[in-house]
């Protein structure tokens, strides 16, 4: 590889590999080498071409001052063949070309290799085939993995490989609640101390407010933002900011590379890379943010699936077996968990009760409610003789756990006593239960208003009173939650106790009116009424009545 040994200007001492096919001499910042910043030498004076193993000069269209090889002015626009130890002057710079590096002479400390690392970044250009296989090499780590944590730093690596110019890369981003910015991901070139590396707060906030890519250069119009502290302390002497930006949404961070060599200013043509690069890192990002979302999703998922089959084991797993007495149950919750509860608990004597609770709300908050619920009934319900002792006792217990959660529970309990051929029925606010009698299959409400006590957890000196009801053979019960009556048609129409009273009604025969064909038959009717709409409460039924 041939070489410049730069022996006076500027750049006196340095050593410019010639490693593209084509290199740019003159003072503009975009020139592969910028011999001068005075404007005696021309924004883009000479190159120098490399082709089939030959170094040519060319004076770049008409120069100022003119070119000068082995002292003679290069004639304008025409190939000039490089020889080894060739003399090249424009205005004050003067340089030495070599065929290769091992007649340049050391300067002091300075070695010939020294020199070559330091050149490999003193503002020559990446090549354009090296710069596609820095972008794909990124775009690759970008791709390869949904844990980006891990390949953002070598993404920063690539970008100061992209850019050679540049001594520092950030990856910055923006706490969503608080604002706060926050360094990803430091690089910096050579043993630059990166912990303390430190970037413009006032750039970085001004690409995120206006999400609008920036170029600032030294000398040049820098938006009014060049005097800042962090740009002075930090010695930028030019700077890229491009936002990190969904598609649709506002900038949640940014990439930023500086320099501090004004020699090796960004061009408009390195902000665009820059930016396409942002992009890809932005969607890569999106990614990854829209992965964790979904697992995250898909656990919540799964936990509440483990919920509700903990759930469903605080429910019956089968159904009573009572003699003369048939029994029929339906639940569906409205979500995952549910707030709803039924349960059959034996009693001495041969005694059965029968219970059907609704807790205010949903989700998981009512199912955790519901899981107390039924511990506590069950335990009020085996330690009291009568069923009105046992809901008052459940009132005083679940009233300090409810109250400061501003919820409540309405509790329907039936004591079934099959030897007698009765039900004692306890009433918390509850809907009143619907009885079709057996010998005219007429349809009415079990318990009257004026009977039915508070919900559970509101007043824990709430008082509750019993209603005897006699079971006849071809009587039935049927106990239900509010999820019932509120089920929504297709055009919002709710159900509501005509509903069931009518589904109720059409029972024609004794067969047709047993616990569970009156049961079956008023599921049917709920799902001819909501035509595939989801249920907006938790939906629970229970059915029992005397067969015999």
């Amino acid at each position: 590889m041939a070489l410049l040994h730069v022996d006076r200007g500027d750049l006196q001492g340095q050593v410019i590999p010639l490693n593209a096919e084509t290199m740019v001499l003159g003072r503009s910042p975009d020139c592969d080498v910028v011999v001068s910043t005075n404007e005696v030498v021309s924004r883009f004076h000479a190159r120098i071409q490399h082709a089939e193993g030959q170094y040519t000069i060319e004076d770049h269209k008409r120069s100022k001052n003119r070119t000068y090889l082995n002292g003679e002015a290069i004639p304008y626009q025409k190939r000039i063949p490089l020889n080894h130890k060739d003399h090249l002057r424009i205005y004050d710079f003067e340089a030495t070309f070599y065929l290769s590096g091992e007649d340049i002479p050391s300067h002091g400390s300075s070695t010939v290799e020294a020199m070559l690392s330091s050149s490999s970044h003193t503002g020559l250009e990446t090549q354009p085939a090296a710069k596609l296989a820095i972008l794909l090499e990124i775009t690759a780590k970008l791709s390869k993995t949904l844990e980006l944590a891990s390949q953002l730093p070598e993404v920063a690596e690539g970008l100061l490989r992209l850019f050679p110019q540049a001594d520092r890369c950030f990856l910055i981003f923006s706490e969503e609640e608080t604002g706060a910015l926050q360094p990803r991901v430091v690089r910096t070139r050579g043993a630059a101390d990166e912990a303390n590396a430190q970037f413009s707060k006032t750039i970085v906030r001004q690409c995120l407010q206006t999400a609008q890519a920036i170029l600032l250069r030294e000398g040049e119009n820098m938006g009014g933002i060049s005097s800042t502290q962090s740009i002075i302390s930090a010695q930028m002497r030019s700077v890229m900011c491009v936002p990190l930006c969904p598609a649709e949404g506002t900038p949640f961070g940014v990439i930023q590379l500086d320099t501090q060599d004004q020699r090796k200013r960004f061009t408009e043509e390195d902000l665009r890379l820059l930016w396409g690069v942002a992009h890809q890192v932005t969607a890569a990002l999106e990614n990854t943010r829209y992965h964790d979302l979904r697992l995250s999703q898909e656990r919540v998922k799964n936990e509440m699936a483990m919920a509700r089959q903990v759930q469903l084991h605080f429910l019956p797993l089968g159904l009573p077996e009572v003699p003369g007495y048939e029994f029929y149950c339906y639940y569906e919750a409205a979500r995952e968990v549910g707030g709803d509860y039924y349960d059959f608990v034996p009693l001495p004597e041969g005694r059965l009760a029968v219970t059907l609770g609704d807790v205010a709300g949903k989700g998981m908050p009512a199912a955790l409610l519901m899981a107390k619920l039924s511990s506590e009934s069950r335990f009020c319900l085996l330690t009291e003789r009568q069923g009105v002792a046992a809901i008052t006792r459940l009132n005083r217990q679940l009233t300090p756990v409810t109250s400061p959660m501003d919820r409540f529970v309405t509790l329907i309990a039936a004591i079934l006593d099959p030897t007698h051929h009765q039900v004692t029925l306890v009433n918390a606010g509850h809907p009143s239960p619907f009885l079709i009698r057996g010998g005219t299959r007429e349809v009415t409400k079990a318990f009257p208003p004026d009977l039915a006590g508070s919900s559970l957890g509101i007043d824990g000196q709430s008082a509750y009173e019993p209603m005897q009801l006699p079971m006849a053979p071809g009587d039935v019960l049927v106990f239900f939650s509010d999820g019932v009556t509120d089920a929504q048609s297709a055009v919002g129409k709710p159900f509501r106790s005509k509903g069931i009273l009518a589904t109720l009604s059409e029972a024609k025969s004794s067969a047709d009116a047993t616990p569970r064909a009156v049961g079956e038959r008023l599921v049917r009717a709920l799902q001819h009424h909501s035509a595939g709409v989801p249920p907006y409460d938790d939906i629970t039924l229970v059915c029992f009545g005397r067969v015999k």
